[in-house]
């Protein structure tokens, strides 16, 4: 932990969260690049999913008031599926 004044954790395994979400996030953009094989299909369901990850989100932190750390499954998404792009073309 840090020794620094007023530091919290969100929640108390919130790196345990972040590696699961990750994963999570890695094998839908597997499935998600595997199942499409239109590249045009691929990014118009990437942008959906980003904006399904987006109002789920806000939603917890408005309603449940609980923080969910999204940025690094997003990445990890967004970044799997761009990488499917560039073997596409290889």
């Amino acid at each position: 932990m840090d020794d620094r004044v007023g530091y919290t954790n969100f929640w108390p395994d919130e790196d345990d969260v972040v590696r699961r979400a990750q994963f999570c996030a890695a094998v839908l953009a597997v499935t998600l690049s595997l199942a499409f094989q239109s590249p045009w299909l691929r990014i118009g369901s990437l942008f959906a999913m980003n904006g399904v990850i987006a109002l789920i989100v806000l939603q917890a932190f408005d309603r449940l008031s609980l923080y969910v750390p999204c940025l690094a499954p997003a990445a990890q998404l967004n970044l799997t599926v761009l990488f499917g792009f560039v073997c596409d073309f290889v």
